[in-house]
């Protein structure tokens, strides 16, 4: 494809690519094989690359998945009701989905404009709002269903809430030591080649 960034020119070579299903050809170093994976385990390695990638390349995915857990973790000490923990594990998802888009949106727009163009600004922008919204939208919902939680809290007898939490500790420290840890870890590890 010529570089001029002629958009017939980019559009006559996007259809110059395989059909759909035919799988598409890349060649790296010599290395020519399928983008399509050839079985299911191949699928979830190549999921598992691309949210590892994301996970060692943006700070804001390590920042996202840290506040997540201790969300979590926190929704399981309460003995939140099963509709609220799904509710915050939906908004904690929505966010984390948007990041990965946000990524996404950033690779491929680095991809095809290397250098600084207003519309490649437009789109890097665009999808960093799409996890501004996500978001305010995880806030918003963490607010619903946490204040009544802390206020009916507040009103227990201290006796009933040692007890309370004595019996949801168990399910508790275990999200701590699994979600909590290692999202606190990853946070001040470096990041490898990513653009934030």
């Amino acid at each position: 494809m010529a570089k001029t960034g002629n958009r017939v020119e980019f559009a006559e070579e996007v259809g110059k690519g395989p059909k759909l299903g035919e799988g598409r050809r890349t060649s790296v170093g010599g290395d020519t094989r399928f983008f399509r994976a050839r079985s299911l385990k191949a699928s979830f390695g190549y999921a598992w690359e691309g949210l590892s990638y994301v996970w060692t390349t943006q700070r804001n995915m390590r920042i996202h998945v840290l506040i997540g857990s201790l969300v979590v973790s926190a929704a399981l000490l309460l003995g939140l009701g099963r509709v609220d923990f799904l509710l915050v594990v939906f908004a904690i998802t929505l966010v984390l989905s948007a990041e990965v888009l946000n990524t996404l949106a950033e690779a491929l727009v680095d991809l095809l404009t290397p250098d600084y163009a207003p519309m490649a600004k437009v789109v890097k922008d665009v999808a960093a709002g799409g996890v501004l919204l996500a978001s305010i939208f995880s806030v918003i919902t963490g607010l619903a269903v946490f204040v009544p939680a802390l206020t009916g809290l507040f009103r227990t007898a201290w006796s009933d809430v040692v007890a309370d939490f004595g019996r949801r500790l168990p399910w508790a420290v275990p999200a701590l030591i699994t979600l909590v840890l290692p999202a606190l870890i990853g946070l001040f590890l470096p990041a490898k080649g990513g653009k934030r």
